[in-house]
């Protein structure tokens, strides 16, 4: 991968009014901004659809899941919406935020091009976590939620 290329971050919720807009902000607040943001609702019964449609960027995209199917089915329809050289759906929840230069410490540390189609079972998620230790940024697991 090379500084320019596009990253697909997908971040799945449920019930999530109380913290979603913290960890789209994280994401979209980046200081890497060449990158798309799935935000896939997997059927909330609370306002956190409504609280989504109030963030106006065009580099969010929401995805409403007509059933709850589970956080697998939510990421899995995110990856397959996203169009960017590099995909990531783990470790990011809609529990948590994405601090600093999180972004850019992923894309520096990829070597060629990369797209994760399954991450949910811990490579890229491990992968992600040590490259942002080592770069000093990661993600903070907001445990009130």
């Amino acid at each position: 991968m090379q500084y320019g290329d596009l990253i697909s971050v997908v971040i799945p919720t449920y019930n999530r009014a109380r913290s979603i807009r913290r960890a789209v902000d994280s994401v979209l607040n980046q200081s890497y901004a060449n990158l798309e943001l799935f935000v896939v609702d997997d059927a909330s019964t609370d306002n956190t659809i409504e609280l989504l449609a109030e963030i106006k960027d065009p580099r969010l995209t929401v995805i409403r899941q007509p059933k709850n199917a589970g956080a697998s089915a939510a990421r899995k329809a995110g990856i397959l919406a996203a169009r960017g050289d590099l995909a990531l759906s783990a470790p990011l929840q809609s529990d948590c935020a994405a601090l600093g230069h999180l972004m850019e410490a992923v894309l520096a540390a990829a070597p060629g091009t990369l797209c994760a189609r399954d991450c949910t079972r811990g490579g890229l998620a491990s992968a992600v976590n040590e490259i942002a230790l080592a770069a000093g940024v990661g993600v903070v697991l907001d445990e009130t939620a």
